[in-house]
């Protein structure tokens, strides 16, 4: 009997020990993924003589499907893409790697984040209330505004999907 349970003891400790070798190695696999994700986003804001983008990136998970970037074309035209891919963490993290890295190869040759408890989304009517209240203001502070609203609005409820948003604003003649 003694002989048995001690048995058991060795294989208890052998699977905790192999348990937290599989847990530090998704931690690691889950690290990659979030530098590979902050990779893909803009490197700050986009200025130009004719317009201004600025953008907000909060995911819910450790990896998440929103994707976002907004770049230069030759002909001097600014291209903007967001995009939420459906599925949660790693696998929709991939396919937004996939959709990000197939619009950056096109370009350089050539359900809503915040839901309070009655089940009401955002909607694009309190973003566009945001925005015209704000007009005079820079993308980056229009973009804090939204924000706060956003989290205002979701009424200390936890986040439950991704927020990202991109704030553009024409300067042009």
């Amino acid at each position: 009997m003694a002989k048995s349970s001690f048995k058991k003891f060795v294989v208890t400790i052998a699977n905790a020990s192999l348990l937290s070798d599989l847990e530090l190695q998704r931690e690691q696999e889950l690290a990659e993924a979030r530098a590979i994700q902050i990779g893909m986003l803009p490197q700050g804001a986009l200025r130009t003589a004719d317009a201004a983008i600025c953008y907000s990136f909060h995911p819910f998970h450790e990896v998440v499907g929103d994707f976002l970037d907004f770049f230069t074309l030759t002909d001097g035209a600014i291209g903007i893409y967001l995009g939420d891919v459906t599925g949660k963490r790693l696998p929709a993290e991939l396919y937004a790697a996939l959709a990000v890295g197939t619009l950056r190869g096109v370009h350089k040759t050539g359900a809503p984040p915040s839901s309070v408890s009655k089940g009401e989304f955002f909607g694009i009517e309190s973003v566009l209330e945001v925005c015209e209240s704000s007009r005079e203001n820079s993308p980056e502070e229009i973009l804090q505004q939204l924000t706060e609203a956003v989290v205002s609005y979701s009424c200390g409820r936890p986040q439950q999907d991704d927020r990202t948003a991109a704030i553009s604003r024409y300067i042009g003649k």
